[in-house]
């Protein structure tokens, strides 16, 4: 009759401490061409919600893995998300190494253009005259405490107005 008991209770106290082992990993990521830290990767436990991010310095912690083999998801913008499997033995924290390829997409031609507006179209349209123009924006006439355009136009070099 005791035995039975020890053997139940035996059996209670290690299904018990089984299903309580908890797996942790941890290391850094880093890129593979110039081994620097990448801060703000995530590194996701594959088929559940469980994830973390690197901090600043590219290392990371992940804990209360459950299972005892993990396949981890690491990404991170700009980069070729990495596939790592784990395999733990034992309840363990598993140090990994971790380096990201960067990832590069050809794109198609791009066109910048601009639109000159107020004082710089003037200024830029006052240099590329072919005689000597003096251009006064809106802008700058905004900025001016005249009253009316006659007193604007006295702000321009060379121009002498006179009133009757």
């Amino acid at each position: 009759m005791n035995y039975k008991i020890i053997v139940f209770l035996f059996s209670v106290i290690l299904t018990t401490q089984l299903t309580a082992q908890n797996y942790s990993v941890s290391g850094i990521v880093t890129d593979a061409i110039t081994n620097e830290a990448l801060p703000g990767a995530g590194i996701v436990v594959e088929n559940t919600t469980r994830g973390t991010i690197t901090g600043n310095s590219g290392t990371f912690e992940l804990t209360g893995i459950k299972n005892k083999q993990v396949t981890l998801l690491i990404s991170f913008l700009g980069y070729q998300t990495k596939v790592v499997p784990v395999i733990f033995s034992e309840p363990e924290i598993k140090n990994l190494k971790i380096t990201l390829e960067p990832s590069t997409q050809e794109i198609g031609q791009i066109n910048v253009t601009a639109l000159a507006r107020g004082q710089q179209k003037a200024l830029i349209d006052q240099k590329l005259a072919e005689n000597i123009k003096n251009i006064v924006s809106s802008e700058q006439i905004e900025k001016f405490p005249d009253m009316n355009a006659a007193e604007v136009i006295q702000r321009i070099p060379g121009i002498t107005l006179q009133r009757d």
